[in-house]
């Protein structure tokens, strides 16, 4: 009967025949409730009505609310349908492909010419346009990358993967505006996703503005936290869904670390539950090696010196031999006032890595009379694109 109407609602012509069928089954169907459910007299006389209504019900909606649900409908029987019988056939070989390019087993151009033969199946997945514009990436080619960066984004708006790519690509073309609005637009659709506030820390110290960079980094470090501790949730729980007793303890025992410097970057871990929908398409995790020592460079630049402390602390936790963060340290110490301390930082730096050129220059100018605070200037680390990993 559905199917029958226009609207998708009971036809006027079968009306008639659904009444006779209620009115011969409703007292049945009413004393068989009465069975189960304890009702007064009142409740017996109004049961066979209230069955009825129950059962025109689809037919009372009104054809406004019909109208404004039909095209959900029609988007859930497409997807059902047409797009995912599809998926089930592009999915598998798009990440076979990938596995075999990243273990290096085939060319980006062989692999190119593969991937582009599934848009032919279906041109409407966004993994593929996906795959398609890290490929042209590897080439070089960034405009044939962009046009399928974007088109990833215009069919998944909250495709964060390809957002993150695509404002890099932008970087690397020269356009930083772009860039910059790819990262606006992407991050009020996914305020959880860390790497777009990698990308806009990294666009703040390419520009020179340290204030934004220490508010991204800032937000960078906390979002990896948050998500690394759903990461361990979600791990605690599907081991105990499979009995796998020792392997859910250990992934509780992983909470230690959310507050570690190591905690606050984009993890192995963190970078596989980050990943979940890309199921057998691993990409590379984004370059958070120097994100403290940069980090800590905003911070001293504005002024926030015991948070720059902090970070270069955090950095020589995780990279002792980091020289350039012993150099910047020990310079810190001598704009407070504490040459000592200075001098000290540049001793241990200089053990932990001889002959470093940084520290050196560093030591020469505290044992120089002739040179001011002033003259000591904190040294950058390379700025790299997380995603791309291009260095600057």
């Amino acid at each position: 009967l559905w199917p029958e109407s226009d609207v998708g609602r009971y036809s006027i012509r079968v009306v008639p025949l659904i009444l006779i069928f209620l009115a011969m089954g409703a007292s049945q169907i009413a004393t068989w409730l009465q069975t189960r459910i304890a009702v007064g007299d009142a409740g017996v006389r109004l049961l066979p009505t209230g069955v009825v209504l129950l059962a025109m019900a689809p037919a009372l909606i009104p054809a406004s609310l019909y109208a404004s649900v039909r095209p959900t409908v029609d988007i859930l029987m497409h997807e059902r349908t047409e797009y995912l019988p599809k998926v089930s056939q592009v999915h598998p070989v798009l990440a076979a492909e990938w596995y075999g390019f990243i273990r290096k087993q085939q060319t980006a151009a062989e692999t190119q010419s593969s991937v582009e033969s599934l848009l032919r199946i279906h041109d409407a997945y966004a993994p593929t346009h996906l795959a398609l514009g890290l490929l042209f990436l590897q080439q070089q080619r960034f405009d044939e990358a962009a046009q399928h960066l974007e088109r990833a984004l215009e069919i998944n708006p909250f495709f964060a993967e390809a957002g993150a790519f695509l404002a890099e690509t932008h970087i690397l073309r020269g356009e930083t505006d772009k860039a910059r609005q790819v990262l606006e637009d992407l991050e009020r659709l996914r305020p959880d996703y860390p790497p777009l506030q990698l990308d806009r820390a990294t666009l703040a110290m390419m520009a020179g503005d340290f204030e934004e960079a220490r508010s991204a980094y800032s937000r960078f470090v906390s979002l990896n936290r948050y998500q690394f501790a759903r990461a361990i949730v979600r791990k605690h729980r599907v081991s105990l869904r499979k009995g796998r007793t020792e392997e859910a303890a250990k992934a509780l025992e992983m909470n230690e670390q959310i507050d570690t410097p190591d905690g606050g970057l984009t993890t192995s871990e963190l970078w596989r539950y980050l990943g979940l929908d890309l199921e057998g398409i691993i990409l590379p995790r984004p370059d958070s090696g120097t994100v403290y020592s940069n980090f800590g460079l905003a911070c001293a630049l504005e002024g926030h010196h015991s948070q720059a402390e902090a970070n270069w602390r955090a950095m020589l936790q995780l990279h002792r031999d980091h020289a350039r963060t012993w150099a910047n340290l020990a310079v810190l110490y001598a704009i407070q006032g504490n040459p000592e301390k200075a001098e000290e930082t540049v001793r241990i730096g200089l053990q932990i890595v001889p002959g470093s050129a940084d520290l050196m220059a560093v030591q020469a100018k505290l044992s120089s009379d002739a040179v001011s605070l002033s003259e000591l200037d904190y040294q950058p680390s390379p700025i790299v694109l997380p995603m791309t990993h291009a260095r600057y």
